[in-house]
């Protein structure tokens, strides 16, 4: 009986726990900011793609709009010079781990140290500067990214105002609807130019921007936030 519980306790430990205290409770992780202006963070994840983030960057540069990019660390590898437009045009750049893989149950537990530590290398290491911010895939994360990210001296951020241009569901005029809803000062957004997401995004995106825009709010890079958890 007694190992019985304790191998409970062992599961609750290594997935409950980070699940629900880092992503569902956003315990630990940055997802917002403490602001009395109107300025909102705005987030890509899953690219870089050479289908999706040039348009993404059109977008933005037609709106005088700068964003914050979450690249993933393979993709980094295979388009760095579509990483490089992205710093040129004035963007910040962070990273999205190594390989897009949930790390509480795609990855062995020392898993996920090992490919949060590569995907930061390759970034920071095509840019020649080091990052500030760091998001899980799924914005879930285990014990051993969160060392990975200690050691990294990386800040964990999630988000306030998902848009979930992933959701088969979803077309992109729900996608702007979403987000507009959801939109508060302080508040950070996660679309993709990438992914399952990516071919959503550069349809709603216009009209996200549009929309921020009539409603008075700044959107920006992380940057340019005060966060806190």
């Amino acid at each position: 009986m007694i190992a019985i519980w304790s191998v409970l306790g062992l599961v609750i430990l290594i997935f409950v726990v980070p699940f629900y205290a880092l992503k569902e409770l956003g315990i630990g992780i940055l997802q917002r900011a403490s602001t009395t202006t109107k300025a909102i963070g705005l987030t890509f994840d899953d690219g870089p793609d050479p289908t999706y983030t040039p348009r993404v960057l059109e977008l933005l540069a037609q709106y005088g709009v700068k964003a914050t990019f979450f690249v993933i660390g393979e993709r980094v590898e295979a388009h760095p010079d579509l990483v490089r437009r992205i710093a040129l045009e004035g963007h910040e750049l962070a990273s999205h781990s190594y390989t897009h893989r949930n790390a509480l149950f795609e990855r062995r537990p020392l898993q996920g140290w090992f490919d949060t530590r590569l995907g930061i290398h390759k970034l920071e290491k095509l840019l020649g500067k080091r990052t500030r911010w760091f998001r899980a895939p799924f914005g879930i994360y285990s014990w051993s990214v969160l060392a990975a990210i200690h050691r990294s001296r990386l800040v964990a951020v999630n988000w306030s105002i998902e848009s979930r241009d992933w959701h088969p569901a979803f077309t992109p005029a729900d996608v702007k609807a979403r987000v507009l809803s959801a939109a508060h000062s302080g508040g950070i957004i996660v679309m993709h130019d990438g992914g399952r997401g990516g071919a959503k995004t550069i349809h709603a995106l216009e009209g996200v921007l549009q929309g921020l825009a009539e409603r008075g709010f700044m959107p920006g890079p992380l940057s340019a936030l005060e966060l806190r958890s």
